[in-house]
């Protein structure tokens, strides 16, 4: 978590302008690595998103 930190700090502070954490990570010369995801791991960043969800978990209730 400290890396993506100061990654962030020093591209405020060199006007540094990417499209997400993983471009900023390259940008600072770090490798990055990419894994195969799940399409039942869900991105929520939007409320649309959050409906989204919502209606999954009625359509298939899981129980925690």
């Amino acid at each position: 978590y400290d890396w993506i930190v100061a990654a962030h700090d020093k591209a405020v502070r060199e006007r540094i302008v990417v499209e997400d954490d993983a471009e900023l990570i390259e940008k600072l010369g770090k490798p990055v690595k990419v894994f195969t995801g799940s399409y039942s791991n869900l991105k929520v960043a939007t409320r649309e998103d959050a409906l989204m969800v919502e209606a999954l978990l009625a359509a298939h209730p899981v129980s925690v």
